[in-house]
């Protein structure tokens, strides 16, 4: 599968939709776990999918794989919604979107996500989703807990404050530019006058 070693829970599911209000979230899963049902909007313009994930306490819903065009290509739509993303579908052709999401996403979505389309290519006809998938990790696995504080991954190093210099090394966060000048004038009178240990001086300015 395309999220590796995320397992499928799609059977433990519990999906809504405003287009079989009359359905219970356990037919409304048989119907989008199975290639040969699907479900319709019960308008033209779009058609909204809840999935609520059964475990927010434990599980991570990491992506989605969307079924359109099975039952009908007439009734593929133009576009799926998801956050904040608009994923262009392919006119006429069956086809399985994947839909992996970013650890922004994955977060925002730990009880529920929205999938909407947008209306159909075919004018008047209602758009139809025909199957979805959902793939999630345990919250130990996605590394929630660092994530949620916003620790920096595993193998990064933190940003440093202060500038390099020309050969790479890290400058005193205290550092001036006046500082440095001062430093440069001191260089100068004392190689003149002799003693050229001038760096021991520059060490001991306090910063200004």
């Amino acid at each position: 599968r395309f999220f590796g070693t995320a397992p499928n829970i799609t059977a433990t599911i519990k999906f809504g939709s405003d287009a079989r209000l009359s359905d219970t979230p356990e037919q409304m899963q048989q119907r989008l776990a199975s290639n040969d049902d699907y479900v319709v909007s019960p308008n033209v313009d779009s058609l909204v999918l809840t999935l609520q994930n059964p475990k927010p306490a434990d599980l991570v819903i990491v992506g989605v794989r969307v079924l359109l065009g099975n039952a009908s290509q007439q009734h593929v739509p133009t576009e799926l919604l998801l956050f904040s993303r608009r994923i262009k579908v392919t006119e006429g052709m069956r086809r399985w979107y994947d839909i992996p999401f970013t650890t922004e996403e994955a977060m925002k979505a730990e009880k529920q996500i929205t999938i909407t389309t947008a209306a159909s290519y075919t004018s008047g006809n209602a758009p139809i989703i025909d199957s979805v998938e959902v793939y999630a990790q345990t919250k130990d696995a996605f590394g929630w807990k660092d994530k949620q504080k916003g620790k920096p991954a595993a193998g990064t190093t933190p940003a440093t404050t202060g500038k390099k210099d020309a050969a790479g090394a890290q400058e005193r966060p205290g550092s001036r530019p006046l500082e440095r000048a001062l430093g440069s004038a001191l260089n100068i009178m004392l190689r003149c006058s002799g003693d050229t240990d001038a760096d021991q001086v520059v060490a001991h300015l306090a910063p200004i």
